[in-house]
């Protein structure tokens, strides 16, 4: 977990320098990504997934945003819910 780019890149794309993260993984969204593309492939009939945190926000109950958001993700595991 410790080096991976999808932190990076999560930080670039809440800055603005990328449009949006492509990864299978929603860790990002924890790191403070705002756009997140799914399932891209180049084969002409392609479906691809776009998320985004403003999205999510909205159907989500108050108390899920910000910090609770983390401690959420942190509950339910992932790359980084180990020592």
């Amino acid at each position: 977990a410790a080096g991976e780019a999808e932190v990076q890149l999560a930080l670039m794309n809440n800055a603005g320098i990328v449009d949006a993260v492509m990864t299978d993984d929603s860790d990002v969204f924890v790191f403070g990504a705002k756009t997140v593309i799914q399932n891209l492939t180049f084969s002409s009939d392609a479906t691809i997934k776009l998320y985004t945190m403003s999205a999510i926000q909205e159907h989500v109950e108050p108390c899920l945003i910000g910090d609770a958001f983390v401690t959420m993700a942190i509950c339910c595991g992932g790359d980084y819910d180990t020592v």
